[in-house]
């Protein structure tokens, strides 16, 4: 079972002593599964040299070292705990690319912790949101997407902040007019709203980000 699954923790567990050639032929010798052919490509593509001691390499070298052997076996089940904290914008996006080709043929799953929440809104299709250490949401992301909303509300026939706003995480308030961020968003909870309030109603989408940071107020 462990040949089937690729893990990278958030703080390395490479062999200072070794070079990081040494290092990825150690690894190889575990699994008859290891991609030749996509370990060099990932190291050129990623300028990793090979001669170098582990010890001397930077944060950010250690860290595509540690991603590529993690990749090098293409594994069925790939866990990545903040993978990407110490890679440039450019390394980053290169890494990105190459979970989305190994999880494009259906048949392998990453699972990824991060808390660069635009990294995860472009490449997951099923979220889990932690919030004080306990599971605070959980489903596909357009689902997240489509349920928690931006509404501006104007035109109200009473003063807003009299009015509670049923499922809202937050709301600001202006002389005319409030802006919610509420949850669980339907056409009944619209309805609501507009009866409650006698207010016009505009709804605005959000990003995974606005969610995220709108759930953790």
């Amino acid at each position: 079972m462990k040949t089937r699954v690729g893990f990278v923790p958030q703080q390395d567990e490479l062999v200072n002593q070794l070079t990081a050639g040494d290092q990825l032929k150690l690894i190889r010798s575990f699994y008859r599964t290891w991609d030749d052919a996509l370990v060099a490509r990932l190291v050129a593509t990623w300028d990793i040299d090979l001669r170098q001691r582990v010890k001397n390499m930077s944060v950010g070298q250690r860290q595509k070292l540690s991603i590529v052997i993690a990749l090098g076996h293409r594994p069925d089940l790939l866990i990545l705990d903040e993978p990407v904290a110490s890679l440039d914008p450019l390394a980053r996006r290169h890494f990105l690319e190459q979970i989305v080709e190994i999880a494009a043929d259906g048949n392998r799953s990453v699972v990824l912790s991060s808390h660069i929440v635009s990294d995860i809104e472009r490449l997951a299709n099923k979220i889990w949101i932690l919030k004080d250490g306990r599971l605070h949401w959980a489903g596909d992301v357009d689902d997240l997407k489509d349920s928690v909303v931006r509404v501006h509300l104007h035109g109200a026939r009473l003063p807003l902040r009299d009015v509670r706003i049923p499922n809202a995480l937050s709301v600001d308030y202006g002389d005319t007019y409030a802006t919610a961020i509420v949850h669980d968003w339907s056409a009944a909870l619209e309805a609501e709203i507009a009866g409650l309030t006698g207010a016009q109603l505009e709804v605005e989408g959000l990003t995974l980000e606005d969610i995220f940071l709108a759930m953790h107020r």
